[in-house]
């Protein structure tokens, strides 16, 4: 068994690890290959890539992302093989946390390794809602003058620096504004479409423009207002995930976050 960097002669070869439930990995790899704030790997056995995953890091954090196992080498430790080796390619950097997103699959591994559970996501689907919803006078295209602002919005939630990975995904960006003050943000490029607010009428707000345009939403369990919009649109609730974290706890506002970016990130 190997562990070794995933170059790009290897992208052809992932479409064997894709799961069924799972957006297209592809372009997350290729994407985790070009990055220089990402080292994705590969185990290889006789030749076959059997598993894959990602570090993602920004600055003292790092996100743990893809960590996927062919479905004919389950339950052979591959997965924790994978898990600690990323760690240990952190051991050199200035990372004091790290966290990621479990599946029911890989919890039981990350709690092995020493993960701790932080908050629960919940995921529901339904059907996109009518344009006259989403207007409001408050949510405006998102200009440069905003920019720090957003920045720092988002590190007051996250509890990261993540401020590089942002600024990547500006385009077509929303923010809520009111008072000549940024209250909240919509990036719909951004994964599956981060939003995050200050208050409960902006989040409120960016959620019903991204639901013109989606059919589903994930949020953490702690943020009831977001949970209100998604029962009054008649969205039903599909499955659950855990938010892990190792090392040191950052300050995570999950009532702030009305949509996550994605299973990579958070």
């Amino acid at each position: 068994m190997k562990f070794e960097p995933l170059i790009s002669a290897d992208l052809n070869f992932l479409k064997d690890l894709q799961p069924q439930d799972w957006g297209d990995i592809h372009p997350h790899f290729q994407y985790y290959i070009n990055s220089p704030y990402c080292q994705p790997v590969k185990v290889v056995i006789d030749n076959k890539i059997v598993g894959i995953g990602s570090t993602i890091i920004h600055n003292t954090t790092a996100w743990l992302a893809h960590i996927i196992v062919h479905p004919e080498y389950r339950n052979k430790g591959i997965g924790k093989f994978i898990t600690q080796c990323l760690l240990d390619s952190l051991n050199s950097t200035q990372v004091k946390t790290v966290l990621l997103i479990a599946t029911p699959l890989g919890e039981p591994v990350y709690t092995s390794l020493g993960f701790h559970a932080e908050t629960e996501y919940i995921f529901f689907e339904g059907k996109k809602i009518d344009l006259a919803q989403a207007e409001n006078e408050n949510i405006k295209p998102l200009i440069p003058a905003f920019h720090e602002s957003l920045f720092s919005l988002d590190k007051q939630v996250s509890g990261e620096d993540r401020s590089w990975r942002l600024q990547e995904n500006l385009e077509g960006a929303y923010m809520y504004i009111e008072k000549n003050a940024l209250n909240g943000f919509y990036l719909p490029i951004l994964g599956e479409g981060l939003i995050v607010a200050r208050s409960e009428t902006a989040g409120k707000a960016l959620m019903h423009l991204r639901l013109k345009s989606r059919d589903n939403a994930v949020f953490p369990a702690e943020n009831l207002a977001a949970y209100e919009v998604i029962l009054k649109n008649g969205y039903k609730q599909t499955r659950t995930a855990k938010r892990m974290f190792l090392g040191e706890r950052i300050h995570f506002e999950p009532i702030f976050l009305y949509n996550r970016i994605a299973g990579s990130i958070g």
